[in-house]
């Protein structure tokens, strides 16, 4: 894991988000889960160049969760795409990232 993704992990409030995230995540198998892996090599059932809608692209350059090339990938695929990407790994940089995508979600030109 890129040295970001581990200074995160080590933050036991974090630790505890992601340790009730997962269990509720997989309650009911691990599926939806298995879904999203599928989705870095299979096509998604429609074209991403017809989204309309506003699209935040967040990804790190450092993630070896998810490769940053399916980031760039969607990033180029989704008209008018805002894009943020980090050098950071999976998991960014929580507080600041929350931040910027609620006042993102909250703007008037979203």
């Amino acid at each position: 894991m890129a040295p970001s993704d581990k200074e995160v992990l080590a933050r036991e409030d974090f630790a505890e988000v992601l340790r009730e995230s997962v269990l509720e995540e997989t309650r009911n198998g691990v599926w939806g889960w298995v879904d999203d892996d599928i989705a870095f090599i299979t096509p998604w059932g429609f074209d991403l160049s017809t989204i309309t809608v506003p699209v935040q692209v967040r990804y790190g350059t450092s993630d070896v969760l998810v490769p940053p090339a399916h980031g760039e990938w969607i990033a180029g695929a989704v008209p008018g795409a805002d894009v943020r990407s980090s050098g950071l790994g999976h998991l960014g940089d929580p507080d600041a990232d929350l931040v910027e995508s609620l006042a993102w979600l909250t703007a008037d030109d979203a």
